[in-house]
């Protein structure tokens, strides 16, 4: 005997399905990152699971930033800006973040700026990776040539070229010249 009380869903209750399990999809996210949020000074607001991965909006929770220059603690906002940066992979996706971050009016006169932009604990001013994706970035390009480093950091979720693996190398030189050792010994290619 077959079952005649066969439930078909509405287009409704599928939208409502959906939503539910973006809803569980957030949850999932928050738990995974909530750590990362709270020793980082962001808090997560909103994210959007989109074709190319996950994008992840975030606000500062500092009150009272200090100014970088003279550190002098200001309440006073001048603007918002927002920050975009690339994180590290987050369930097997790319994983971008976009942050609200405040442009804070300096409150010292004697203040040689008369703004600063809010610091970030995890990101360098004008980065546009954190500091993670940054390490692994020159971790791989020191261990492997460029091209193949380009390759794993793609695996990785990482988008990056060849060309940027090659700049981070060349950086580790300029910033740490007593570190890098020459050999003392001349290939036959170094002559030609």
């Amino acid at each position: 005997m077959k079952n005649k009380n066969k439930t078909t869903r509405t287009s409704t209750q599928c939208k409502d399905t959906s939503k539910y399990s973006n809803q569980q999809f957030f949850r999932k996210i928050n738990a995974f990152i909530k750590d990362k949020c709270t020793t980082s000074g962001i808090s997560l607001t909103d994210f959007i699971q989109t074709s190319s991965g996950i994008v992840l909006h975030a606000i500062t929770k500092n009150r009272s930033p200090c100014c970088p220059y003279c550190g002098e603690p200001s309440h006073s906002v001048h603007d918002y800006r927002y920050r975009k940066l690339q994180c590290t992979e987050m369930f097997s996706q790319n994983t971008k973040i976009i942050i609200t971050s405040r442009r804070m009016n300096c409150t010292n006169d004697k203040c040689s700026k008369k703004t600063f932009m809010e610091p970030l604990k995890f990101a360098k001013p004008y980065a546009r990776r954190t500091d993670e994706v940054t390490s692994r970035i020159k971790e791989e390009s020191l261990n492997q040539p460029s091209r193949l480093a380009g390759e794993t950091l793609a695996r990785q979720h990482i988008k990056v070229s060849s060309s940027s693996c090659l700049r981070s190398v060349r950086a580790l030189g300029k910033e740490n010249p007593n570190d890098i050792t020459c050999s003392g010994y001349v290939a036959i290619d170094d002559l030609a």
